[in-house]
């Protein structure tokens, strides 16, 4: 475009043409050229002035003004009217934004493909929309340059000051607490790297159960991520969300209250995986759960299969090192060791002096990344990465969790009773309602005091026929049959026939087999 404005300019200056020509010139021949290339260029505006500074000094010396001559004098359409680029630039701008928004399906899909790149980019939980006022693009991007140039008049993509609700979907979800926000100005100098560990909010390098900030082991184990130094970003945020920094990781008030109410998405994620949790690949990752009747936190490594039908797996219990426990606290790591000689031992021969094997309870078990130490004495012990209060807390989390699984699961469950009175009870309240005293009354009352054992808890076979009467009123003629077959079972099967009472208003029935 400077090439073809700077020849455009060589030949108006040779040629001995007025002023108003020179314009239309202009007008006519250059800007249809030159919107032709803005299509796949974003200018700003200051080089959209460097661009214009030739035109505009050339029709200052056609009309013979001086150069300090205001340029909007010959961009006003009721004198010279010539077309400004950068005006011409928004104009079309704005028309592309919106049709690449609001077009057919496959043009939105590649728009919000582009906007969701961007937001990556600048790493940013917010809608490009809302940061785009603080962006710059070190490459040339034409949807990212365009809202830039667009926001800089005012033009905005979304408000979502005004229509917060309605922009949900334009935001990543994960946590309230933006890491930029308590960066704030240092954020783009750590941008990279926090990045690549992945964090965009505070609520991440937060223990779920606990409201302390993670060690960064921890964070690093927590997420998959491979070992490293400390970095500065990571000291920057544990001092300023913290009380006491490094002792004891205890959050502000502030953050506390951004977070209360709030769903973590931690928890739930480590709820939904309790199978895959509880299996581990290496002997440095701890199994723990909560034991049902003493409610002591259980922890073991994984050792073999089981062959027992209740239980996949069976671990080596493991128990605090009391040399090391002594002084260590709950906000740290617990230092575990093989235990020998407990109540939980599983082996045939029980000896005082060997390593205990216990069950692995898959259901509630959660499993947790650790590293083998060696003490003074040389003695191996494991230490999980993560503090024995976050432990706890998640093992009582979980096992409330399992247990509200299972009440759901046995109020859904058809009960059947138990106790012989009452099952005859109710067999004989059925037969007087619905079988008159004659003809199978008695076989069927026989068969309750008699035979109807022989058929309970067991798998059976049912067939249920009858006429059905024609008309308006679908229901029994009054006759039906039944026969019940016990499953895997030596018992002869019960067939009768019979009639019905009160067929007719009592309801509609239909014959059935199963």
């Amino acid at each position: 475009m400077k090439d073809m404005i700077e020849g455009f300019v060589k030949i108006m200056n040779r040629k001995i043409i007025t002023d108003k020509q020179v314009c239309k010139l202009w007008n006519i021949n250059m800007i249809p050229a030159l919107e032709y290339q803005l299509q796949g260029v974003v200018i700003t505006e200051s080089e959209a002035k460097q661009l214009m500074a030739p035109v505009n000094t050339l029709i200052k010396h056609k009309c013979k003004m001086p150069s300090t001559l205001p340029n909007c004098i010959i961009y006003d359409k009721d004198i010279y009217g010539v077309k400004d680029l950068f005006s011409l630039q928004l104009e079309s701008l704005s028309k592309n934004i919106m049709y690449m928004a609001n077009g057919n399906e496959i043009v939105r899909s590649i728009f919000k493909i582009q906007m969701e790149q961007m937001q990556q980019e600048i790493w940013t939980p917010l809608c490009f929309a809302e940061k785009v006022s603080q962006v710059k693009f070190t490459t040339k991007r034409f949807v990212g340059n365009a809202l830039i140039v667009l926001d800089y008049k005012n033009f905005r993509l979304c408000d979502h000051e005004n229509y917060d609700d309605l922009f949900q979907n334009h935001r990543i979800k994960g946590g309230h607490i933006l890491i930029e926000e308590v960066l704030d100005e240092e954020f783009k100098f750590y941008k990279n790297r926090i990045k690549k560990c992945g964090v965009m909010f505070v609520e991440q390098l937060i223990e779920p159960y606990t409201d302390k900030m993670m060690k960064w082991t921890h964070f690093l184990k927590e997420n998959g991520l491979a070992l490293r130094i400390e970095p500065k970003w990571f000291k920057i945020v544990r001092d300023r969300i913290t009380i006491n920094g490094i002792l004891e990781r205890e959050l502000y008030n502030e953050m506390l209250i951004k977070r209360m109410g709030k769903e973590d998405t931690k928890k739930t994620r480590s709820n939904e995986n309790l199978s895959e949790k509880s299996r581990k690949e290496t002997n440095k990752e701890v199994i723990t759960w909560r034991d049902i009747n003493s409610n002591d936190n259980i922890c073991s490594i994984r050792s073999k299969k089981s062959r027992y039908r209740y239980y996949d797996e069976i671990g080596k219990h493991m128990l605090e090192y009391d040399k090391l426990q002594e002084n260590n606290d709950v906000i740290n790591s617990p230092f575990l060791i093989n235990y020998k000689g407990c109540d939980y031992n599983i082996r045939k021969k029980k000896d005082r002096s060997s390593e205990c094997y216990i069950y692995i309870e898959k259901d509630i078990a959660m499993t947790i990344p650790g590293r083998w130490e060696k003490d003074n004495e040389d003695i191996k012990y494991i230490k999980p990465y993560m503090t024995l209060e976050n432990i706890d807390k998640r093992n009582v989390s979980v096992h409330r969790i399992a247990n509200t699984n299972k009440e759901e699961i046995i109020i859904n469950d058809m009960v059947i009773d138990k106790d012989k009175n009452d099952l005859r009870t109710n067999a004989k309240l059925w037969l007087n309602s619905v079988i008159e005293k004659m003809g199978i009354y008695e076989n069927l009352n026989n068969f309750i005091d008699n035979d109807f054992f022989d058929f309970t808890d067991k798998e059976i076979f049912l067939q249920l026929g009858g006429i059905i009467q024609k008309g308006p009123d679908l229901n029994l003629d009054g006759f039906f049959g039944i026969e019940i077959f016990a499953k895997n079972s030596k018992e002869e099967k019960f067939s009768i026939e019979g009639k019905v009472r009160n067929t007719r208003n009592e309801g509609k029935f239909m014959p059935l087999e199963l």
